[in-house]
């Protein structure tokens, strides 16, 4: 069990949980319980939005990742991809 506990510690996992809450609060995504293909068009885009950024890809791909969010979401989104530690490409139509 302590084992489990240090590997915890060391890959910081405690933080990884506080973070998808974060990530899914931010973007609105307030009813975890129910299933993406229940939601609305625009919040399966945000439930997209959000895997994309928890699994914190090398290389992060958004097109027009504004579609479908508020305008706090949009600020929040903005601060989170200037933190963002890798590559972010930006596609816009």
């Amino acid at each position: 069990m302590m084992q489990a506990q240090e590997a915890m510690d060391a890959n910081q996992a405690w933080d990884y949980s506080s973070e998808i809450k974060t990530i899914l609060s931010k973007l609105g995504i307030n009813d975890t319980t129910k299933p993406v293909n229940q939601l609305s068009g625009g919040q399966q885009k945000r439930v997209g939005l959000a895997k994309t950024l928890i699994e914190q890809p090398d290389l992060l791909l958004l097109d027009e990742p504004t579609n479908h969010l508020d305008f706090e979401s949009i600020n929040w989104l903005i601060n989170y991809v200037k933190q963002y530690p890798h590559t972010v490409l930006f596609c816009n139509a």
